[in-house]
């Protein structure tokens, strides 16, 4: 019969200090301190219980001697057998070279150490070759570049995206940035842009007029649709311009707005092409000819850049 009580817990003490199996009634656990082991007696024999060692694998030999003259037997990687009472082998785990194990030869192949920052990635340069990719800047996507040491840029196609979160009015006749239609633009990369505008003006005989600004040294081609008929005063096509802020060929005419608060929709779309110099890629708008009456732009318009080379 299997007894679990108190009195029949023995130890702990050393392995030669154990009583015999028969000696004790069964289920008795001996904790021996010389194999970091517990022992249970079935009333004829010992066996391991568990180990005390946190991290220890204990397995049972097929003989029953004491193999106390072993002092480590390697098995290549990962698992030491160690001196043993009869009947068990203990076999110890070495992180260090269970990890190589895992990993392969004789030391790690990746080394933990490899990464230093969160978005990291590991990456090949060459055959059997690893490296440290560094993590890259908000929005960037990964691309295949074979000029690069490790076959792999951060750049490419991203979009990013912009949306007026309130309405915007002006009465002047002097360009100003439309707020929240802004974006952060780097040296020597073309973009490709894209703004739908909803606004409104004071007075059908006002216009509201557009540009697209750019770094010193942009150059910018691209086209307007207008949502309504220009006024005379303005030109229906976004032309090409090399530089000039706010260029005369960059303006295009709204035209007339609804008045009364109803939106009028028009799209500009097109190419900059960023020269030395890296800034800021703006939508902005004027009155056309002010006087008195005001430009809108409203709520809800919306522009989206992104890189092409």
């Amino acid at each position: 019969m299997t007894t679990r009580y108190a009195d029949h817990v023995l130890g702990p003490d050393t392995h030669a200090n154990r009583p015999a199996a028969t000696a004790v009634p069964e289920g008795c656990l001996y904790a021996c301190t010389t194999h970091a082991l517990v022992y249970k007696s079935d009333g004829a024999t010992w066996s391991t219980y568990f180990s005390e060692v946190a991290g220890a694998l204990v397995v049972q030999e097929a003989d029953s001697t004491v193999d106390a003259g072993v002092s480590t037997i390697d098995f290549g990687h990962g698992f030491d057998v160690t001196s043993s009472p009869a009947g068990e082998a203990n076999i110890a785990v070495d992180e260090s070279e269970l990890d190589q194990a895992l990993l392969g030869g004789t030391s790690p192949q990746i080394a933990k150490a490899i990464i230093d920052a969160k978005g990291d990635l590991i990456v090949g340069t060459a055959a059997d070759t690893a490296a440290r990719k560094a993590v890259g800047a908000d929005g960037k996507i990964l691309v295949a570049d074979s000029s690069q040491g490790d076959g792999l840029r951060w750049g490419g196609q991203e979009i990013l995206f912009a949306r007026k979160t309130g309405d915007q009015s002006s009465s002047s006749t002097s360009f100003a940035d439309v707020t929240d239609l802004t974006f952060a633009v780097a040296a020597n990369t073309i973009y490709r842009f894209r703004f739908v505008i909803h606004f409104n003006t004071s007075a059908t005989t006002e216009g509201c007029q557009f540009s697209v600004n750019g770094p010193s040294g942009t150059y910018r081609f691209g086209g307007f649709v207008p949502a309504s008929t220009p006024t005379a005063g303005g030109s229906a096509i976004l032309h090409s311009s090399a530089g000039a802020a706010d260029s005369a060929a960059l303006v295009p005419n709204a035209g007339p707005g609804n008045a009364g608060g109803v939106a009028t929709m028009a799209i500009i779309e097109g190419i900059a092409s960023i020269g030395g110099s890296g800034g800021t890629l703006a939508l902005r708008f004027r009155a056309e000819t002010g006087g008195g009456n005001s430009v809108q732009v409203l709520t809800n318009s919306f522009g989206e850049i992104s890189i092409i080379a």
